[in-house]
């Protein structure tokens, strides 16, 4: 029954990771991004009308057939477009994302594309990778909805969205996903795991975009100072 567990365990911390934005996180890190996350995202997201609450988790549902559903966003003091430029760059996302080992752009039909990523987790057996195939489509400036094609999940659906804030100089990032993979597991691991991986996966877009934008090149702090509602 443990071994069982600890295998349900991996796969799900995997299945994490492929929401094609990831960032394993030590303890210590969790607790970093938590609380930089208070700090920032009540008055940032309150301001531009967003909820004002910040946990540093995501709210993850789970339905009947163990599908889960997450939404979670975070505040970036940069402006909507320099935010799609990091998120839309889908054969660069594994030079920022530890354990992505694959990223890259398959078919280009202008607005939408299709894009294959590979996934390998710390927690996994070595060796143990995930792959998952997805359509794109883009709505410049303003959103990216993804549903899956082919891969390890049966469902892997859901969307970026960018609404200006600061009066356009700056951005809150909604992230919305959808997911049932083909493999069983139980629900609490399958929360657990999302609840704790999601933060960091908002924290690497947000540290690469300021990495790139002059203002803020060399000054990402690496914790998310937004919120995983």
């Amino acid at each position: 029954m443990m071994t069982a567990a600890k295998n349900w365990s991996r796969w799900l911390g995997l299945a994490g990771m492929l929401a094609a934005l990831a960032l394993p996180l030590t303890a210590s890190r969790v607790r970093a991004a938590e609380e930089a996350a208070q700090e920032l995202s009540s008055e940032e997201l309150s301001a531009e009308g967003g909820s004002g609450e910040s946990s540093g988790a995501p709210a993850v549902e789970l339905g009947p057939d163990q599908r889960a559903d997450i939404h979670a966003q975070i505040y970036i003091p940069c402006r909507p477009d320099s935010v799609w430029m990091v998120i839309t760059d889908y054969d660069h996302l594994r030079e920022f994302i530890p354990n992505m080992v694959e990223s890259r752009l398959l078919e280009d039909h202008g607005s939408v594309k299709l894009i294959e990523q590979v996934a390998q987790g710390k927690w996994f057996v070595f060796g143990k990778r995930a792959r998952v195939v997805l359509e794109v489509e883009e709505h410049k400036y303003s959103r990216l909805d993804f549903h899956v094609v082919d891969g390890d999940f049966t469902v892997f659906d859901g969307s970026w969205e960018l609404r200006p804030g600061k009066g356009g100089r700056g951005t809150i990032l909604s992230y919305r996903l959808n997911e049932k993979p083909r493999f069983l597991a139980p629900g609490f691991m399958v929360k657990n795991t999302l609840s704790r991986d999601i933060p960091g996966r908002l924290a690497a877009v947000r540290d690469r975009v300021m990495s790139l934008v002059p203002a803020y090149a060399g000054s990402a702090s690496g914790a998310p100072t937004g919120s995983a509602k």
